[in-house]
């Protein structure tokens, strides 16, 4: 085997942001979530703003809030997320009444803190 087929054969295949938006949708199970048909157009825009944080290089720094955060720690949050989150930002983004300037970056600071946010949200409720 010569380099050339060596390289070939060792490349690690990196699928594009629509390629990945797809596997998310699959993953959370998008039409099984609250909201059903009515929210599936929101739920994709979700995996598509998603999809193009799992492409970004990990050692480059995105912006998050007004916080500067490594694309891998984004990432890494982003694994951790499940159905239950993504339904959360879909109604945090549907009970919004301002105009939202930047969906994909109010989407991707809403996902990174969804983990967070959505905790302190039931334990508001419980009145703790």
């Amino acid at each position: 085997m010569n380099s050339k087929e060596y390289a070939n054969k060792n490349q690690s295949v990196r699928l594009s942001a629509p390629e990945i938006a797809v596997v998310l949708e699959r993953r959370y199970e998008i039409e099984n979530l609250a909201g059903g048909a009515a929210y599936l157009p929101l739920y994709r825009a979700i995996c598509g703003v998603m999809s193009k944080v799992f492409v970004i290089h990990p050692d480059c720094i995105m912006k998050i809030k007004d916080e500067k955060i490594s694309a891998l720690d984004v990432q890494a949050v982003y694994r951790n997320l499940t159905g239950a989150h993504i339904e959360w930002v879909a109604e945090k983004y549907k009970s919004r009444t301002e105009r939202i300037e930047n969906f994909t970056q109010w989407m991707r600071t809403t996902l990174y803190f969804s983990p967070e946010d959505m905790e302190l949200d039931y334990i508001n409720e419980l009145g703790c």
